[in-house]
């Protein structure tokens, strides 16, 4: 286990899901964490269950003099800055290219890839002189991969990546290290927040979440905080003190592919499927999931109204399942998408290779 005693560390979006748990796993390992969120209520509470190896900022990512000051507050508390994380993120919308305003594309960036520059910026100003420092950047597989979200998150989690490295280059002659973490489906509020949820029901959605995305990659479960946590610990340590400029994927497999053909699991869902075509909505929803649009379309598609399948994005579901894709709808299942309450696939029905999600 790394041991980060006598360590710094500024966390951005640290109020919930990756940031929380990175908070805690630093502390708990040593580091001394400033916690930073526009959450104050959840950032706090963070700040205290860590206890006095924490302490809250309010930081509105979008805002540079808010990053500067989250850097100065732990250089002047603590004395150095051993490590910036840039976690703060949002999805955005899920809309067509020829339907993403110009604000919402502006807004994905300013959050996404804007605020990581800045922390980059502001953590390298202080880290430069000391002569040591790790800044980590967390991107996304939008980033690398596409069909993963939105197209203005995945093109600032690739702008994050890039950027990543430019500053590895650049800082690693001054004992800064620059590295990213790409998450794959993890199990947080975030995908409930893109949904447009909001107070209990967005706390709900990540059981949802959870569920939903225990199939989606070849590991069978959902990632969690705690996982991307390990991967920042790592890279935050002395353990990695010749790593820079390195792009850490912890996605359960995804980006290698949906499934291996011939795939266990796969071959026993589809032979549960011989011969029960009549079988009732409730029946099949009970079924595992072999495949998921087969590995390219988000599972939640969202609409407009109840953030259901009946309009907006998630009435692409018709023209998809057209092409040979089986399309679960929301419109009164739950509010991420993840029950179905309605499906299109070929000629009205779904091939046993294209089982529904739960």
């Amino acid at each position: 286990m790394t041991d980060l005693h006598g360590k710094v560390a500024v966390v951005t979006g640290g109020a919930s899901g990756i940031g929380a748990a990175t908070c805690t796993l630093l502390a708990r390992r040593g580091a001394v964490v400033v916690v930073t969120d526009i959450d104050d209520e959840r950032g706090a509470a963070v700040a205290a269950d860590v206890g006095e190896n924490a302490v809250y900022l309010h930081t509105d990512v979008t805002r540079e003099d808010d990053i500067a000051a989250a850097v100065q507050t732990a250089t002047d508390r603590f004395g150095r800055i051993d490590a910036m994380v840039n976690n703060a993120g949002r999805v955005g919308a899920w809309t067509y290219v020829a339907d993403t305003t110009a604000d919402e594309w502006d807004a994905s960036f300013a959050v996404l890839a804007r605020s990581a520059f800045l922390g980059t910026k502001h953590a390298a100003r202080v880290m430069r002189e000391q002569g040591f420092g790790a800044v980590i950047n967390v991107s996304s597989v939008a980033g690398v991969r596409t069909g993963f979200g939105p197209h203005p998150y995945g093109a600032a989690k690739a702008a994050v990546l890039q950027m990543t490295r430019s500053a590895a280059h650049e800082l690693a002659e001054f004992g800064v290290r620059v590295n990213a973490v790409t998450p794959g489906g993890v199990a947080t509020r975030i995908v409930g927040h893109g949904a447009g949820l909001d107070g209990d029901a967005l706390d709900a959605s990540v059981d949802s979440v959870r569920r939903g995305l225990a199939t989606f990659q070849p590991i069978p479960r959902a990632g969690e905080g705690e996982d991307i946590a390990a991967a920042i610990a790592y890279l935050v340590s002395d353990d990695a003190t010749f790593v820079t400029g390195q792009n850490i994927v912890v996605d359960g497999g995804l980006t290698l592919g949906k499934a291996w053909p011939g795939n266990y699991r796969a071959e026993a869902d589809a032979a549960s499927w011989a011969g029960q075509e009549d079988r009732s909505d409730a029946d099949r929803a009970t079924e595992p999931d072999a495949d998921l649009f087969a590995g390219h379309v988000p599972p939640v598609l969202t609409g407009e109204e109840r953030h259901g399948g009946s309009d907006g994005f998630g009435g692409n579901a018709r023209p998809v399942g057209g092409k040979g894709f089986h399309c679960v709808l929301a419109a009164g299942g739950d509010d991420l998408g993840f029950h179905e309450t309605g499906h299109h696939g070929v000629d009205g029905d779904a091939p046993p290779s294209h089982l529904e999600r739960e």
